[in-house]
């Protein structure tokens, strides 16, 4: 059995109402589509559990998937080449990201020019995915619920995400 059979399994058992149109997916031999579209279909049809609940569930997912990749290339090659993983990541993620903030700063520019200042303080943090770490320095709450949020608070789950992938791979490496 490969990795995806081994740990697949038990996220689909999570959502069984998900296994028929993944397993039509996978017979299609689109894998990573079956496991998207069957996890979207598990949210979809899940009674209202909020969005914080989709979210974590969206990370799971991508933990899921992340660490496939990784044990699927660990056990081919007895071996990662971090480099590549990295840089597969940066190709996926960065392209989104600069489109996020130039379209921010547009809009700071010209609709909510009230944020430009707050913007101009956070940019850097998004761009290095720094910013749950950049919101704990200057003791703002991600979750202020007073006025307008910072423009780019939403940036601060990507930023933990992406710190966790930073450790993950050579944790993979080792305990694998």
């Amino acid at each position: 059995k490969d990795v995806h059979d081994r740990i697949w399994p038990s996220l689909i058992g999570v959502y069984p109402g998900a296994v028929g149109i993944s397993q039509k997916l996978e017979g299609m031999g689109q894998r990573d589509d079956a496991r998207l579209v069957a996890f979207a279909e598990a949210i979809r049809f899940r009674e209202s559990i909020g969005r914080a609940a989709i979210e974590e569930r969206l990370r799971q997912l991508s933990g899921f998937l992340i660490t496939t990749i990784l044990l699927e290339e660990v056990e081919g090659t007895r071996g990662l080449a971090f480099g590549r993983f990295y840089l597969r990541r940066a190709r996926r993620l960065l392209p989104a990201l600069i489109a996020v903030l130039v379209f921010t700063a547009v809009l700071s520019l010209t609709v909510a020019r009230d944020a430009a200042s707050q913007f101009r303080e956070d940019v850097l943090s998004a761009l290095t995915y720094t910013t749950n770490w950049w919101y704990i320095l200057d003791d703002r709450s991600y979750f202020e619920a007073i006025g307008r949020p910072p423009m780019l608070q939403h940036l601060w789950s990507l930023a933990v995400e992406e710190q966790f992938y930073l450790i993950w791979p050579t944790v993979l490496l080792v305990a694998w």
